[in-house]
């Protein structure tokens, strides 16, 4: 500070206005950049994160749906009731199927990626057990305290 004092006026002058005005010139466009990466990011938010929303909450309601739908089949004694829950439980699946392809597609965080492969194989186990269950109650096999014991269990952890 005591070097500026040093100097005339006229060098001072001479000196700060070009600075001032290379700051002044600086300023917009990284403003300018600022704005931009938050018009990205707006458009990321509205573009992939809310497909990414979109596609989990449906496969969310499939979820919860397809617990609800094993608790009806094991507690029905109609085995034409069975047949069409358990083909609404294959529809149902086969509607998730392709999503969760799409969710993989939209994933880009190796964090995310590693948290979907657990999810699928928590689905694998939800889905293989519910359906051994079921094709055991279909031989007549009593499995209804299995299915409060080990599928909702798995449903709830899968969700």
């Amino acid at each position: 500070m005591a070097f500026l004092n040093q100097l005339k006026i006229g060098t001072r002058l001479s000196v700060g206005f070009p600075l001032q005005t290379a700051l002044s010139l600086a300023g917009p466009p990284l403003g300018l950049r600022g704005i931009h990466q938050l018009r990205d990011d707006a458009r990321e938010l509205g573009g992939r994160q809310a497909e990414l929303l979109l596609l989990t909450q449906a496969w969310q309601r499939s979820i919860e749906s397809n617990a609800v739908r094993a608790l009806v089949a094991i507690y029905t004694t109609d085995p034409a009731m069975q047949q069409t829950i358990q083909r609404e439980m294959a529809d149902t699946s086969a509607f998730v199927t392709p999503r969760i392809a799409r969710i993989e597609e939209l994933l880009v965080a190796p964090e995310a990626k590693a948290l979907l492969e657990t999810i699928k194989q928590q689905r694998a186990t939800y889905t293989s057990t519910r359906a051994a269950l079921l094709k055991r109650h279909q031989a007549g096999e009593d499995v209804a305290a299995e299915i409060h014991s080990k599928v909702l269990p798995a449903s709830r952890q899968y969700l």
